[in-house]
């Protein structure tokens, strides 16, 4: 008898010591996994920041050139030539069959979006004659310009998250790993001793429940939770894993933090842009969102800035127009919208105005702040603006319809001598034949607003 307990003894301390051994082998290979996914991912982090960096400087630097034009050149051409460079990284670093698929789509569409800019920047006459023209070619140029930058941003967008998709692939092979692992752990353990049992339990704690965490954050962040991060504290590789995972989510989501914010707001004087600003106009004026009647709209130009870029220089007009942007600011409410259209022309939205009164007096305010001397560089400037006002009342009117009408009333106030406000009237202005089909008058004819008192 004691020779069989003895044999037996043995074989379940052998079960036992092949249970442990392959439970090893498999849980470094699991851990291998991790740090060469981790590793791979760092690596394609690193280079799609990179990208987008490289994408949103060039993006900046040729707006302005359009703006500015030849002082801008070599700005433009530094930027294009690190996205150039960030394009090749990409090709070094990601290998899947896909990721490159993107990159040379990105490459090409970069090589499209910036051809016409990369024609001006070599002819610096071309550039400022361009830069010049205050015809409606530079809002188109800024317009396509933004809608292909968005598209390279776009495709970007996509290469990213295919990388975060290999992330998942590599837990997915661990999840399976993992329970073929449990299902040769559960048939050992069946005839194995306690010790195997009390083994495993361990394992599953240690390693297990860590891979599960994992394969969960994982799913969640793939979802769009980018304010999700990994709870697993431990010194070994699934504790750096987790380490290095809530790294690449704080790298993802401050990098989308920040297209988001790119995407919507002026680079030099922080407000909103024309896109983000019609987006929020266009929702302020849906019969869904609000009652007829509540918006207006205020259309500022400033009086003689040219004059400021040719006797100061482009650095000194971007200055001031800083400056007026923190006045108009400070002349808003905080509910309402201030924006830059472009150039030295701003917007605000008014938002559930009882009355013009309301847009009556922030232009008053708004000319009063105005006349204040400016100190740009040492120099003391003073300018003026136009101001045009619009209002939705009686009636439903697309964004469109208002901002034409307040930029009709601005242009009849500087025809009256600058530096004073206009509302739009369109028994004077005439109606606004060009966006009548974007109007829903409620039963009134085209341009039939209630007259609205003038300066």
């Amino acid at each position: 008898m004691s020779a069989h307990w003895n044999r037996a003894f043995a074989i379940l301390l052998g079960l036992s010591l092949t249970t442990a051994a392959l439970s090893v082998v498999v849980v470094q290979q699991i851990e291998s996994m991790f740090v060469a996914a981790t590793d791979e991912i760092s690596r394609e982090t690193a280079a799609y920041d990179r990208l987008v960096g490289a994408l949103t400087s060039e993006s900046a630097a040729a707006h302005l050139l359009l703006d500015v034009g030849s002082p801008i050149i070599p700005a433009f051409l530094a930027a294009d030539e690190a996205t150039a460079t960030a394009l090749a990284d990409g090709l070094a670093t990601y290998d899947e069959s896909e990721e490159l698929a993107f990159l040379d789509d990105a490459r090409a569409q970069w090589e499209s979006a910036y051809a016409s800019v990369r024609v001006l920047a070599g002819d610096a006459a071309a550039a400022d004659a361009f830069a010049a023209d205050t015809g409606p070619s530079g809002d188109i140029a800024h317009g396509e310009l933004a809608q292909r930058t968005d598209a390279i941003t776009a495709t970007a967008q996509e290469l990213d998250q295919f990388s975060r998709g290999a992330l998942e692939d590599y837990l997915a092979d661990a999840h399976a790993t993992k329970t073929k692992l449990l299902i040769l752990l559960g048939t050992i353990f069946a005839i194995s001793v306690g010790a195997t049992i009390m083994y495993a339990r361990r394992m599953a704690r240690n390693v297990v429940r860590p891979i599960q965490t994992l394969c969960e954050s994982a799913d969640r962040f793939g979802a769009g939770e980018f304010d999700h991060r990994v709870e697993i504290h431990s010194d070994d590789e699934i504790g750096e894993l987790a380490e290095r995972f809530n790294m690449m989510a704080d790298t993802i989501a401050s990098t989308h933090l920040h297209l988001v914010v790119q995407a919507h707001h002026d680079v030099l004087t922080g407000l909103v842009n024309r896109a983000g600003f019609m987006g929020r106009l266009d929702a302020a004026v849906d019969p869904a969102a609000t009652e007829a009647g509540s918006v207006s709209l205020m259309f500022i130009d400033l009086d003689d800035f040219k004059h400021v870029n040719d006797d100061l220089g482009h650095a000194a007009g971007d200055e001031l127009l800083r400056q007026v942007a923190e006045r108009l600011r400070g002349a808003a409410r905080a509910n309402d919208v201030v924006c830059r259209l472009g150039g030295d022309e701003f917007a605000i939205l008014i938002a559930s105005p009882t009355g013009d009164d309301v847009a009556v007096d922030m232009a008053n305010r708004i000319l009063t702040t105005l006349e204040q001397p400016f100190s740009i560089h040492g120099a003391l400037i003073r300018i003026g603006a136009s101001i045009g006002i619009a209002s939705q009342r009686n009636a439903t009117y697309s964004g469109d319809y208002l901002l034409r009408a307040a930029d009709i009333a601005m242009y009849a106030s500087k025809g009256q001598g600058k530096h004073r406000w206009q509302m739009f009237n369109p028994h004077v202005h005439g109606p606004i034949e060009e966006i009548a089909p974007a109007i829903s008058l409620a039963g009134l004819p085209t341009g039939d607003l209630d007259p609205s008192p003038t300066t």
